[in-house]
């Protein structure tokens, strides 16, 4: 039974650094396979090299697992966006290993083993807490959080458990009893429990991460219509629900149509690329970005008024303005006109759109290269500008022309 627990543990480490070397950015995965490995290496020196008596093995092992449970706290907290108190952790580290070189001198190893899972309990018990503070909405995150307190609860119990039934023992009288047999078999279970649920968690952002892949433009990297539909929907319902400002920006490649009759579709697809590049750069992860259309963007900029969401469409129609682009020739620059709404009570996706896109018909009819602000009461003519804002229009410039 003692080979259980490595055998489990090196075996998934190999599964979670595969998938880390898939996708090297997923170093939280990385972190999940040091701390498998390091718990079988762990179990597999506690088992087979021999009765650790001595203080200096006893704190190599001790440091092992201490390192294994650091790198899985380590690792939960980076994939739900927060950072683990590393600090905190080699407080404790530090601490308990004094305690345990101390403890060492004396025969009965009940002292040691208070110090060794203490410190493991409140290593475990920091990463529930950490996750206690995240948004936990998905199953597989709330059993991680469940896995790291009963973990952290087995440690505090464990050595008072083995202090009231064994009494004062030495380090091969605890591995020679039946308690220390329970004990393993508990320790199996929890431990392939805590990997099981990592694996889930794992798997769970691979199929996210491949679904989210499908929903983006390949030019852009940014939301395609449907996609980018669908999360504004569910962006406006919440920002409903929690009173928040929302305003929606709706952009447009000004003379698309003869970027391409000139320079060719692939000079056009370069410009779209651009000017995605362009916009995902200038907003934050709370808002939402897609490509809607040929040449036609769209933002939905979270906890924003009507005056802050005019000014990030200002930004880019600048910067977006004085960029080179390259496959057009020396000096050519393009230009974009953007139509900006705030959503009002109760308005729901199609309005508010509808809104920002007639904003969008206004700023072509008056002259492109610049925003304008849709009100309330320009709803009514969002379909007349969806309709006629692609009419013929004169050639992009030089700069210096």
């Amino acid at each position: 039974m003692g080979s259980l627990i490595p055998a489990f543990s090196l075996i998934f480490s190999l599964a979670f650094l595969g998938v880390w070397m898939r996708d090297r950015s997923a170093r939280h995965v990385l972190g999940f396979a040091i701390g498998q490995a390091l718990t079988g290496i762990g179990f597999l020196l506690f088992h087979y090299v021999g009765t650790p008596d001595d203080a200096a093995p006893a704190l190599v092992m001790h440091l092992i697992y201490c390192a294994a449970c650091t790198m899985l706290v380590w690792g939960v907290c980076r994939r739900a966006g927060t950072t683990a108190p590393l600090r905190t952790i080699a407080l404790v580290v530090l601490v308990s290993s004094g305690l345990i070189a101390l403890s060492s001198i004396a025969i009965d190893k009940n002292p040691r083993l208070f110090a060794a899972n203490t410190s493991y309990a409140i290593i475990m018990g920091i990463g529930a807490l950490t996750l206690l503070r995240t948004d936990l909405r998905a199953w597989v995150d709330r059993a991680i959080l469940a896995l790291f307190a009963v973990t952290s609860l087995q440690f505090f119990v464990r050595p008072q458990v083995a202090a009231i039934v064994m009494g004062p023992m030495t380090s091969e009288a605890y591995r020679a009893s039946w308690f220390y047999s329970v004990l393993i078999v508990t320790m199996a279970v929890v431990s392939l429990l805590m990997t099981m649920a990592l694996a889930a968690a794992v798997l769970k952002d691979l199929v996210n991460a491949i679904r989210q892949a499908s929903e983006l433009d390949h030019l852009t990297g940014l939301k395609t219509r449907r996609p980018f539909e669908q999360s504004a929907m569910d962006r406006i319902e919440a920002a409903s629900d929690a009173r928040v400002p929302l305003s929606m920006i709706v952009a447009d490649i000004d003379h698309f149509k003869q970027v391409n009759d000139i320079w060719g579709h692939p000079a056009g697809d370069a410009a779209i690329a651009a000017f995605g590049r362009l916009i995902g750069g200038q907003v934050r992860d709370t808002d939402i970005c897609g490509r809607i259309g040929g040449e036609e963007f769209a933002i939905l900029v979270w906890d924003c008024e009507l005056a802050a969401g005019e000014r990030l469409a200002e930004r880019i129609r600048i910067a977006f303005a004085n960029m080179q682009h390259v496959p057009l020739g020396k000096d050519i620059r393009l230009s974009a006109s953007f139509g900006v709404a705030s959503v009002q009570p109760g308005e729901g996706f199609g309005k508010l759109y509808a809104r920002a896109d007639s904003a969008l018909y206004n700023a072509k009819a008056s002259g492109r290269n610049r925003v304008e602000a849709g009100r309330p009461s320009q709803a009514d003519s969002a379909q007349r500008g969806v309709a006629e804002r692609r009419g013929q229009s004169p050639l992009p410039v030089a700069a210096n022309s």
